[in-house]
């Protein structure tokens, strides 16, 4: 039989009494099971297991009984459900009508606002085998979720460093302002729970594809509605992303790795927004400084006249108190140009994510800065740190290409486990404008911008040298503005290897990072202490 033919043997009314509960556990139980038997026949067997009619004609009418938001046994079948949902639509080329008929139930789980884990990969999932006529009805549904899913990440987050208690942000999209964790009224942090990061990320993974899928109208206004309705229906997620990257209360360094992983996939996200629409970036962050107490205001009135973005931390940062921008890009800037202990060992993986994340933040912060929408990264330290990231990002271009390369070639069944959403998911990077953008005439054309407002090369590299640049870096951003390219291990255009030094050598580590990860895994660090 069916579910629902299953379900009817509970009887009717309120008043069944024990017999009733006990049937309608044993009822609960039954499905409970069956979900259990094929979420494993199909994750094992995948698309074979489902072209069987009769497997079919239980999973979708399983899949649609218990993801009934409102019915018992929905509640308590929901988060198993999920489960089978995820390998079934993974184990098919297309989303058949079956799946599609689950939407209704997917978005009154949306309104409840309880499963973002879990419900938002699925969506992706939609998205990325190209059934993305079928969400349109769940559009408005999505966007509060996301934005509801970063807003309770903002505030675990917060809540995480003691900054802040946990309560609800403020309708400007940023978290509350909190006190930065000291004073009589600091609250008592309070750990980051294993959903939080599980949460964010499924969140940021949604936005990441939508903007892969749906590229941004590159419009020089700021407003992100004239950048097509997908920017403008994940606008507000994004702009609480950007508030907790930039809250004054959050700090440099001393953070848990789970915080840190955050971080760096919000700023994919952001930075993907920001390379093919960068004057986004004025409407994403504007207000923020007001909506946080006003500390970058209060700041700014006691720095002297033209002193350029606020005290300088030991890593070339700034302090909190500077502008809600400064806080973002110094927070960027470190986060991109840092390397885990994994990474300097060389575990590819690590290495790989590495190199992307450096090549991101390069090609995404020279498109704010050509397209005048940023002064900020005009500021000494922060153009000095901007450059000595570019170098990184050159030296990585034929490892970043030969990673793309491995990517490409990887089998679908030995290495994909015949899973069509991440085979999907892998395919669209191929237009990844990360990967299609010629790193070395991007960060040539911003130099050259940059070097024609401070007067010429020469005057350029003067100036760079007056902030602390190291004589190895200059020669590198010499050569790269004469026209010369960078290779691997820093090295120049007809230098010997030898004759090179490794911009990496000078990177910032992971002082943002505790000494060791939760799991016991140590990471570079600059001396702070874990949680």
């Amino acid at each position: 039989g069916t579910p629902g033919a299953l379900a009817s043997g509970r009887g009717g009314g309120g008043g069944g009494g024990g017999e009733g509960n006990g049937e309608a556990g044993a009822v609960v139980r039954l499905h409970s099971a069956l979900i259990a038997v094929f979420t494993h026949l199909v994750g094992k067997l995948r698309t074979v297991a489902l072209e069987d009619a009769n497997i079919r004609g239980v999973v979708f009418p399983l899949l649609k009984y218990s993801t009934r938001v409102g019915s018992p046994e929905g509640e308590v079948l929901v988060d198993e459900a999920f489960r089978l949902w995820s390998v079934t639509i993974a184990s098919l080329p297309v989303v058949p009508p079956q799946l599609r008929e689950l939407l209704p139930n997917a978005a009154a789980l949306l309104r409840r606002g309880r499963d973002a884990a879990a419900l938002l990969p699925l969506l992706e999932a939609y998205l990325l085998l190209d059934a993305a006529d079928s969400l349109q009805p769940l559009a408005v549904d999505m966007g509060r979720a996301l934005e509801a899913s970063i807003r309770s990440t903002a505030t675990a987050v917060l809540a995480a460093v003691g900054a802040s208690a946990p309560s609800a942000a403020g309708a400007s999209g940023a978290p509350p302002a909190g006190n930065g964790g000291g004073g009589a009224n600091a609250t008592v942090a309070i750990p980051l729970s294993a959903e939080t990061p599980a949460e964010a990320m499924a969140a940021a993974a949604l936005i990441d594809v939508l903007l892969q899928l749906f590229l941004p109208g590159g419009s020089s206004a700021a407003s992100p509605a004239q950048h097509g309705p997908v920017v403008a229906l994940v606008a507000p997620a994004m702009r609480a992303m950007a508030a907790l990257l930039a809250h004054p209360a959050i700090p440099s360094a001393g953070l848990n790795v789970k915080i840190i992983n955050i971080f760096e996939g919000f700023l994919e996200v952001l930075g993907r927004l920001w390379l093919l629409s960068p004057t986004t970036l004025l409407e994403l962050v504007a207000g923020l400084d007001a909506a946080v107490g006003g500390g970058g205001a209060a700041a700014a009135a006691s720095l002297p006249p033209g002193g350029g973005g606020g005290p300088a931390t030991a890593d070339g940062s700034e302090l909190s108190s500077s502008s809600a921008v400064d806080r973002l890009l110094d927070r960027w800037l470190t986060i991109a140009s840092a390397r885990f202990l994994e990474e300097i060992v060389g575990v590819k993986t690590m290495s790989m994510l590495g190199r992307f994340r450096r090549r991101m933040a390069t090609l995404s912060l020279s498109a704010l800065l050509m397209a005048g929408c940023c002064d900020q990264l005009y500021e000494p330290r922060k153009l000095l740190r901007l450059c000595s990231l570019a170098m990184q990002a050159l030296a990585d271009d034929s490892e970043f290409a030969a990673d793309q390369t491995e990517l490409d070639s990887l089998d679908f069944t030995a290495d994909l486990a015949a899973d069509t959403v991440l085979a999907r998911r892998l395919s669209i990077t191929r237009a990844d404008p990360v990967r299609k953008v010629d790193v070395h005439e991007c960060v040539r054309g911003v130099l050259t911008k940059v070097a024609e407002r401070a007067g010429g090369p020469e005057a350029f590299m003067a100036a760079l040298a007056s902030h602390g640049a190291p004589e190895r870096l200059r020669t590198q951003l010499a050569a790269v503005l004469g026209g010369l390219r960078i290779s691997a291990g820093g090295v120049i255009d007809g230098e010997e290897p030898e004759d090179s030094a490794d911009p990496a050598d000078e990177d910032e580590l992971y002082g943002m990072l505790p000494a060791m990860s939760e799991g016991g895994v140590p990471f570079a660090s600059s001396g702070s202490t874990p949680d």
